[in-house]
């Protein structure tokens, strides 16, 4: 069976409580799933008035501020496990780059968890 993957992409202010890796280790362990986070600081940033700002043209989406979470199984129910997990806790990330990525399979999966309870916002 090949691998599913989804890269789920929170932006700041996106998650619900801060993402944290004990938090990321307790659902690896209990999901089964391989999770793996990447926190990017971003290249051009800019602070005014105690609020961090930046000037996006000219930068690529990896480049930008944003905790990007990589979900990857050979099962299914593992990885819908693991995503069912985030979702809980930190809520959906925003589209319309939520899941830029992504595998197709782990996109439509990935979706289809989301729709199942939170939704986009």
């Amino acid at each position: 069976m090949p691998e599913i993957v989804a890269k789920l992409r929170w932006y700041p202010g996106d998650e619900l409580v801060p993402i944290e890796d004990a938090d990321i280790e307790s659902l690896t362990e209990s999901s089964g799933a391989r999770i793996s986070v990447d926190r990017v600081d971003g290249k051009k940033l800019v602070m005014e008035g105690g609020k961090l700002l930046e000037e996006p043209r000219g930068v690529s989406l990896d480049e930008t501020v944003q905790t990007i979470i990589t979900v990857t199984s050979e099962t299914e129910a593992a990885f819908r496990k693991a995503i069912r997990g985030l979702v809980d806790r930190y809520r959906a990330p925003v589209p319309v780059w939520g899941l830029w990525g992504s595998n197709e399979q782990g996109e439509d999966i990935a979706s289809e968890e989301i729709e199942n309870d939170d939704g986009w916002w």
